[in-house]
């Protein structure tokens, strides 16, 4: 059973980016430097889960990313992912993209 009051419902965005992780065996990145605690959660996504656009021309964007995110602090990574990629599915536009 989790509290979610023991969470601290904050998030730090990382100030250093670069390429997409992996996508090309030459790539240069910034290194940073975070302290990761116990019931953190390390969230890693791309532009296109945040780029996606519903019917009426609405971005899912990072906050609703976040949000989402936030209120479910006791998911495990899996159930994240899963969480995620159904709220996206059930918000995009294409009801084609398949699930």
């Amino acid at each position: 059973m989790c509290n979610f009051e023991q969470f601290l419902p904050a998030c730090l965005d990382l100030e250093t980016g670069g390429l997409v992780l992996g996508a090309f065996s030459d790539s240069v990145y910034q290194e940073g430097l975070i302290e990761i605690k116990p019931h953190d959660l390390l969230l890693l996504y791309t532009d296109g889960v945040t780029e996606i656009y519903n019917e009426a021309n609405e971005e899912f964007g990072v906050e609703r990313l976040l949000d989402l995110v936030k209120t479910h602090p006791c998911l495990t990574a899996k159930e994240i992912t899963s969480l995620v990629q159904n709220n996206i599915l059930d918000f995009a536009a294409d009801q084609s993209i398949q699930r």
